[in-house]
């Protein structure tokens, strides 16, 4: 974690809180020298915890997105799933047809037969070239149907390919997602932790200096919170601590703080 460390108040800085010796007076607290610097700090601190929610809800986003890809690689799954089911029926389903034709073939040879038998004509001559016929003509509607039912399965067999290499990328995709969603972590952990370290820093110089201008009236050291809009409050003064009040308000003020009464 990255630290950060301020300057000490100068002499001239704490002499400052003298009270006028003619007048009894409080003279007004002024800038440090080191107010710029402190502001910058300040606005750093605020763009880091921006940014840490920021990456928060960006990892929220890509992680989405990752189990949005992983409803699609299950999608795709069933898809091809369907689709090599279905190219199994379109094999049994061939198969069948194939019988059926075998079957009405080897009925219409038998007839056939049975037909030149019962007129008295010996199985030779036209009555083989017609059985010869019916045969060949048989054979090819078998082999129709074979070639169809394969043209089928090779579609069905292609869906589930292209389901399967659909599938294949949306998990590629997926993966990226859950990785680009680990980076946002990651950043947003830094960018906290940055944050932390430099309001720490902060505080500390704070506490030991009075803010900026003189704090030698404390008898406690300032109290500093973040709200929920990353904005920073300071505690508001103590009564009777005219120098303290003076120097948190200077201190709210130069800052851009939010000052408040009391803690919250």
């Amino acid at each position: 974690m990255p630290t950060f460390g301020f300057p000490r108040k100068s002499s001239f800085q704490t002499a400052r809180g003298a009270r006028n010796a003619t007048d009894g007076e409080v003279p007004p607290p002024q800038a440090s020298p080191d107010a710029g610097m402190l502001q910058n700090i300040v606005s750093d601190i605020g763009d880091n915890k921006a940014l840490a929610a920021q990456n928060e809800a960006n990892s929220q986003a890509a992680a989405t997105q990752a189990a949005g890809y992983q409803r699609e690689i299950e999608a795709y799954g069933i898809v091809a799933g369907i689709s090599e089911e279905n190219a199994t029926l379109e094999g049994m389903a061939g198969n069948i047809k194939q019988l059926q034709a075998n079957r009405a073939l080897m009925k219409s040879l038998g007839s056939q037969r049975a037909s030149v038998a019962a007129a008295g004509f010996a199985s030779s001559g036209s009555s083989l070239d017609l059985y010869k016929s019916s045969l060949q003509e048989g054979f090819l509607n078998e082999q129709l149907i074979g070639t169809q039912t394969s043209i089928n399965q090779s579609g069905y067999f292609q869906q589930a390919a292209a389901a399967r290499a659909s599938g294949e990328g949306a998990q590629l995709a997926s993966e990226a997602a859950m990785e680009l969603s680990r980076s946002y972590t990651a950043a947003g952990q830094l960018a906290t932790a940055t944050a932390a370290s430099e309001t720490e820093a902060l505080q500390t110089y704070l506490e030991t200096t009075g803010g900026i201008g003189d704090n030698s009236e404390a008898s406690t050291p300032f109290k500093m919170w973040y709200d929920s809009g990353y904005s920073l409050h300071i505690q508001a003064g103590t009564p009777g601590k005219p120098n303290t009040n003076a120097a948190r308000a200077l201190t709210a003020q130069t800052l851009g703080l939010n000052i408040d009464d009391g803690e919250t």
